[in-house]
């Protein structure tokens, strides 16, 4: 869910999320853009990035796909993440980590595009799974640990359960 306001005395744009929501802002100086996604914020420099922030999961993430943004909290400077780079906030621990490569397939429920590289077929599954909102599941547990190469452009969900790239996965 998503509710947007401007203060009116300061410009400040504002989004209050609770999931997951990708975001291309332009920036003005004079018209702050801020996310406030569970106890974190994140502030645009001008930028396009995604932000996960689900109420039952321990972390907020960011990724950054151009430009700049801030992810802190009210206290907390937190960092200041690139086009690339990926931000993890804990809200048990308190504290962010930065990853120097973000995983493209991140944005893949925007995109409709998936790029495994030597991935295990149980993170491949896991992401397909979240991006089509489905439940395909393995036929054992031990082809989990196998690891593939794959690119899906705009699949139906039909066609990538039924790829050879995908063995003893079924649609449930």
């Amino acid at each position: 869910s998503m509710t947007f306001a401007v203060d009116k005395k300061t410009g400040t744009r504002k989004v209050e999320l609770k999931g997951e929501g990708f975001f291309e802002v332009k920036h003005h100086e004079e018209k702050p853009f801020v996310i406030e996604a569970e106890e974190t914020l994140v502030r645009d420099l001008g930028t396009a990035f995604n932000v996960k922030a689900y109420p039952d999961q321990d972390t907020v993430e960011v990724v950054v796909q151009s430009g700049v943004v801030q992810f802190y909290t009210a206290r907390d400077s937190g960092i200041n993440l690139k086009a690339g780079e990926t931000g993890l906030y804990s809200k048990r621990t308190k504290s962010f980590t930065r990853l120097m490569r973000a995983d493209t397939n991140v944005f893949a429920y925007k995109t409709g595009v998936f790029a495994f590289h030597s991935t295990d077929l149980r993170s491949v599954v896991d992401r397909i799974n979240e991006v089509y909102d489905s439940q395909i599941s393995l036929g054992s547990e031990k082809i989990g640990d196998c690891h593939l190469t794959v690119n899906f452009n705009n699949e139906q969900l039909d066609t990538i359960v039924d790829s050879p790239a995908l063995p003893e996965a079924s649609a449930n």
